[in-house]
């Protein structure tokens, strides 16, 4: 069972390898969204529900409307259809992070896919964001302050990260062997860890998953394949 923090010091590694957002030029990198540090770091695209039978990978969805598929790709560039192809089956993009009803199934299986590179499976710590709405009815717990977010703190199993109505934005294990972290204005959820728990995420029959490193991009400047055309 999932309890509240009593203190926000387990959290306290964040805002220390956290970077800026917006950063010196604007943008917001990786390393906001989900520590700095690590030794490699994945993207995980959730999967996108066009109907109750019909499910597309962001790849998938980026052939069919003749868009490049690579590890910034934008949801929104991608479900514009290229001279010549459409209609787009994906018309009116949506958030797609990886928490919500319908993503479960990608939130449990990256549990599964972590827990095989952490020696605290059973002691994990979630920050779900404060914004939502009605959240303090749901949420309790030490409440952590960063520049992008506000979260409330809670800790668990690791079992633990499909009990949320909504987030969590950010969890991990207590060891800090990898970080998962995510945004509701994004798109996409991160993953920062050691080059095995990496390559464990990017081979998932199960999950769709692209390398990235913390610098990279993840605001709507970061898809500059597909912009251009």
């Amino acid at each position: 069972m999932r309890t509240p923090a009593e203190t926000s010091a387990p959290a306290e590694w964040l805002a220390e390898r956290l970077r800026d957002w917006p950063d010196s030029d604007g943008g917001v990198r990786v390393g906001a969204i989900v520590p700095t540090g690590f030794e490699a770091y994945a993207r995980v695209f959730p999967r996108l529900h066009v109907s109750e039978r019909k499910v597309l990978r962001w790849d998938q969805l980026a052939e069919i409307n003749g868009r490049v598929a690579h590890p910034l790709m934008e949801l929104h560039l991608i479900a514009s259809p290229a001279p010549g192809y459409g209609p787009s089956p994906w018309e009116e993009p949506k958030p797609g992070w990886l928490s919500g009803p319908l993503l479960q199934t990608e939130v449990r299986e990256l549990a599964k896919v972590l827990s095989d590179f952490t020696r605290t499976p059973e002691r994990c710590w979630y920050c779900v964001w404060a914004g939502y709405g009605g959240i303090e009815e749901k949420e309790a717990g030490a409440e952590i302050h960063h520049p992008g977010r506000d979260y409330f703190l809670s800790c668990g199993p690791i079992d633990e990260v499909t009990s949320f109505e909504e987030g969590p934005e950010i969890w991990w294990p207590d060891d800090g062997s990898w970080c998962v972290g995510s945004d509701p204005d994004l798109a996409a959820s991160y993953v920062g860890g050691d080059k095995p728990s990496i390559e464990a995420v990017l081979t998932s029959r199960t999950l769709e998953a692209l390398p990235v490193s913390s610098d990279d991009r993840v605001d709507d400047r970061a898809d500059v394949i597909n912009r251009a055309e």
